[in-house]
């Protein structure tokens, strides 16, 4: 079954995709009002959702305990996406850098120096395609991630 997620204050509402019926909604509690971001991970069977306001991620299980957790990042976090890892890369706009988390909120790896990232995507040959938040918009690619050091 394929689905669709859409977010609502402090909830996530899920569709299913060829019925277009609601299926169930997830209760994000403190979830502020600029959430950008949305990915979902059929590997650990979660969605992650970015809290610009709150500079925080959000885990929700899709198993049907809609268990939710949280965790810290960077300034303003924005765009999300889940790498061939299984791990969540949040692209964090104030902060100018890419960060790297597994999927129970530890760091991994981070990249620096960016121009406002918006949104991050790994290609398969490791390295990833990051779309920038400027005029004109600006996409470019990062061949290695530095290793964080903290």
């Amino acid at each position: 079954m394929k689905l669709v997620f859409l977010l609502i204050r402090e909830q996530v509402e899920v569709y299913d995709v060829v019925s277009c019926t609601r299926r169930r909604h997830i209760t994000v509690r403190g979830l502020g009002s600029t959430a950008w971001g949305l990915a979902a991970c059929a590997h650990y069977k979660c969605l992650y959702v970015s809290d610009e306001s709150n500079h925080d991620i959000y885990r929700a299980d899709l198993t049907g305990s809609n268990a939710v957790t949280e965790w810290s990042v960077a300034d303003r976090p924005r765009g999300l996406s889940v790498n061939r890892a299984h791990n969540v890369v949040v692209a964090c706009h104030g902060a100018n850098k890419l960060q790297e988390y597994t999927t129970h909120g530890i760091p991994v790896r981070e990249i620096c120096r960016l121009q406002a990232p918006f949104h991050a995507v790994q290609l398969s040959s490791g390295d990833y395609v990051v779309s920038q938040y400027r005029a004109p918009g600006a996409i470019v690619v990062v061949c290695s991630w530095r290793r964080r050091t903290s």
